[in-house]
């Protein structure tokens, strides 16, 4: 009768000890990892964190004769502070000759100034996004 290969009881011992080492290693990290830092810690009868809110929307600026043009959004629900405003995509207010003249808690507004350029879009609309924390309400 032949006897088994050695190499394989090497490497099948190998083998479960590296498994048996990961599973101890996954533990220890999930177990002895850092405590959260006291800041975090919110205690049983606090209020819960407030959430962030995004309001997501369009905005249309038509120029009128004099080649300027302001266009003004407001939000679905105010902001406790003027949040985070972007232009997602590829063509935001300053490809088209335009800027934020004013942002709010409340909303912003857009003007639009083409009385340099030769040839220009008579409206534009653009995609915007306000990430920021809501207003709370008494």
């Amino acid at each position: 009768k032949s006897m088994q290969s050695p190499w394989r009881i090497y490497f099948f011992a190998g083998l479960t000890s590296a498994m048996i080492s990961a599973a101890i290693a996954f533990v220890m990290v999930r177990v002895l990892r850092d405590p959260p830092a006291p800041e975090q810690v919110q205690a049983a009868d606090s209020p819960a964190p407030p959430e962030t809110v995004v309001e997501e929307g369009e905005i249309e600026v038509t120029v009128l004769s004099d080649r300027k043009g302001t266009a003004q959004q407001f939000y679905r629900i105010p902001f406790a502070s003027p949040p985070q405003l972007s232009f997602p995509g590829e063509m935001g207010p300053g490809y088209w000759n335009a800027q934020v003249l004013e942002q709010t808690a409340e909303g912003f507004k857009v003007s639009r100034d083409v009385s340099s350029a030769s040839a220009y879009s008579p409206s534009i609309t653009f995609k915007w996004r306000a990430e920021g924390l809501p207003k709370r309400f008494p």
